[in-house]
């Protein structure tokens, strides 16, 4: 498993020629800074123009990833440049029941992969992506999942993300 901050680095020339991000994995002592992303990330989705309901936000956001953090099936991710979280991503981790050969179905659903918006278009985003990548295969993940925005859907297919073989359905209650 990838944890220290300069464990990895991208080796994609294009992303070195943006300043090299430091990436590591967040740990509790990172929750604050996991719950701002977060709900900068919620924010930009879904404005809310009312204080108190961003605070009521914010504190689910605390409690949800809170919980998740401390029993190991939310791993975070977090980018630094110059000291300051730039960059962000999430991923929570499951697992589907065993299907034919495949007796290890271990899923990452990816969650809130977010920029900062002056740091936008630098690479930052692909660079916590990739260590996320990297790491899923550490821990032994059969596949990663995720929603895609408009804007994220051609950072994530350049990394190799892509319709899912099976189809999927859902369905809002």
């Amino acid at each position: 498993m990838i944890t220290e901050q300069n464990d990895w680095h991208c080796t994609d020339p294009a992303v070195q020629a943006a300043s090299m991000l430091s990436v590591r994995l967040a740990t509790l002592a990172d929750l604050d800074e996991l719950v701002r992303q977060r709900l900068g990330f919620s924010l930009e989705i879904e404005p809310m123009g009312d204080p108190s309901s961003v605070a009521s936000l914010e504190a689910a956001i605390r409690d949800w990833i809170a919980t998740r953090l401390s029993n190991g099936s939310y791993r975070g991710y977090l980018g630094f440049l110059d000291g300051q979280v730039v960059a962000t991503a999430a991923m929570l981790v499951y697992e589907l029941p065993p299907l034919g050969s495949n007796v290890c179905r271990r899923q990452g659903h990816v969650l809130n992969a977010w920029t900062q918006l002056a740091y936008r278009r630098r690479g930052y985003g692909r660079q916590v992506l990739e260590f996320m990548i990297k790491d899923a295969q550490f821990a032994g993940i059969w596949r990663l999942f995720l929603n895609a925005t408009p804007m994220g859907e051609p950072l994530y297919r350049a990394l190799g993300f892509h319709e899912q073989d099976e189809r999927a359905l859902v369905k809002r209650l």
